[in-house]
């Protein structure tokens, strides 16, 4: 009789692990296939092959039937495109140029429905930004390891979002009150990290709204008269001081960046000239002085003599520091 029971509950545990779904090999959706294409594209983007691939985000975008599935992927889009741009400093005028583009084509489609790709990607902007004036990952229980790298990944999202913001003003992709209203925000937490972003954010955009012709030019004057004031406040960070004052200063040369072999450059070669001479002339002077000591100068001709060991000595000196300052 047990042996008859353990083979009936056998039975019936049976149909209850068939029903279960497999562990591996599961069958993605078509969002999960498609997500998977879009990211794969994404990493495969370059100036070179951009035609290619931006043909293939598209054909990716309009490929479902319904709204809802279209507008899942454009979703699917933004945010990966948005990650991208945050992330990698270097590319973010290349993905800017690929936002303001699958603006304009994926406005509308066939069947005359609406896709707001811009909508999407404005929305991932506004939640980054509130996120970061809100979140500081120094605060969380983590070793000292963790905590250095979680505030490294912050400051690079938070300053790649302000760069995406700047270069989608400059394409007219966002509205201009975008600006003031970020400046306003930023301005008001006055940490380190948020002026360093409002720099980022003003440096990338300087150049088409720093015009006293543009209606909103008397609020962008307002906001750099008040980066003055942080750029002269003790409480803040030398660092962030040094930054402002750099913001400012190209506003100056109106936003015109110094070249590698400029001004900057020559100023340096020269004063590194003039310390090398200046070390020559000290070691001049260090061996007449001792040689004025010594007793063992042959003539006037020899400054030292060599079978003296103080000038010996002051001969390895000035070898040490001639290799020092070469170096």
């Amino acid at each position: 009789p047990q042996h008859q029971q353990q083979q009936q509950q056998q039975q019936q545990q049976q149909p209850q692990q068939q029903q279960r779904p497999p562990l591996f090999g599961r069958t993605l959706s078509a969002l999960e296939k498609a997500s998977r294409s879009i990211k794969g594209l994404l990493n495969k983007l370059t100036r070179d092959n951009y035609d290619r691939i931006y043909q293939q985000l598209v054909e990716e975008a309009r490929t479902p039937d319904s709204p809802d599935d279209r507008a899942a992927i454009v979703a699917v889009i933004a945010k990966d495109v948005f990650a991208k741009a945050t992330t990698q400093h270097g590319f973010v005028d290349l993905y800017a140029d690929l936002c303001c583009q699958l603006h304009q084509d994926l406005e509308s489609c066939q069947d005359g429905s609406e896709i707001r790709f811009k909508r999407v990607v404005v929305s991932n902007c506004q939640q980054s930004l509130s996120y970061y004036l809100v979140e500081n990952p120094t605060e969380k229980e983590l070793s000292e390891e963790e905590k250095y790298e979680e505030h490294v990944k912050f400051r690079t999202a938070m300053l790649g979002n302000a760069l995406l913001v700047g270069h989608l003003l400059k394409r007219s992709m966002l509205s201009p009150t975008v600006v003031f209203l970020c400046a306003e925000r930023l301005l008001l937490e006055r940490s380190a990290g948020t002026l360093e972003t409002l720099c980022v954010l003003l440096g990338t955009l300087g150049r088409n709204f720093d015009n006293p012709s543009w209606k909103g030019y008397s609020q962008l004057d307002d906001i750099f008269f008040q980066l003055e004031g942080f750029a002269d406040d003790a409480s803040q960070t030398q660092r962030t001081r040094c930054l402002i004052k750099d913001l400012l200063d190209l506003r100056k040369s109106k936003w015109k960046q110094p070249s590698p072999g400029g001004e900057a450059s020559t100023q340096t070669a020269s004063r590194q000239q003039q310390q090398q001479q200046q070390r020559s002339l000290n070691d001049i002077y260090f061996v007449r002085r001792l040689s004025g000591l010594c007793s063992r100068s042959v003539s006037s001709h020899h400054l030292i003599s060599p079978h003296c060991s103080k000038c010996t000595n002051s001969l390895r000196h000035i070898s040490r520091s001639s290799s020092s300052s070469s170096s």
